[in-house]
């Protein structure tokens, strides 16, 4: 069953290290959630990653 997650990446931006936050990750489970995000984040052009944390959504 799939549920809902929410992720908080670390990135290397221009001015250092930054905070990502992605919400509303369907996932079976933390590694899946994990890795959703950190492809989103690829994508978004982001190449130095660090995996910060990741909670059930509403569970912050």
């Amino acid at each position: 069953m799939k549920k809902k997650y929410k992720v908080w990446l670390k990135v290397l931006t221009r001015n250092g290290w930054g905070s990502m936050v992605y919400s509303d990750i369907d996932a079976h489970g933390y590694s899946d959630a994990l890795d959703i995000a950190t492809r989103k984040a690829k994508k978004s052009g982001y190449r130095n990653i660090r995996k910060d944390r990741v909670n059930l959504q509403g569970f912050e």
